[in-house]
């Protein structure tokens, strides 16, 4: 059995991520998080890819994209 990949959307929203959704496809867990991040509803999104080997157990993940509003400027705060 070969490794099996998913990719995961999250979104930022409060300051906690969640899972929204999870895909097979790269593109479309991209596309998905592009448009989730164009409502402006949450302050980020972030699509992550999740490797698991069962021969193994090992499970590798990483962030392929990640899209977050930057936190607004207080004058004379550093």
């Amino acid at each position: 059995m070969s490794t099996q990949t998913l990719f995961e959307v999250h979104t930022l929203k409060g300051g906690q991520w969640q899972v929204d959704s999870t895909y097979q496809q790269r593109d479309e867990a991209i596309e998905v998080a592009r448009g989730l991040f164009g409502e402006k509803v949450f302050q980020g999104v972030k699509v992550i890819q999740d490797k698991y080997d069962p021969r193994t157990g090992d499970n590798r993940e990483s962030v392929i994209y990640t899209r977050v509003t930057p936190e607004p400027e207080i004058p004379g705060v550093r």
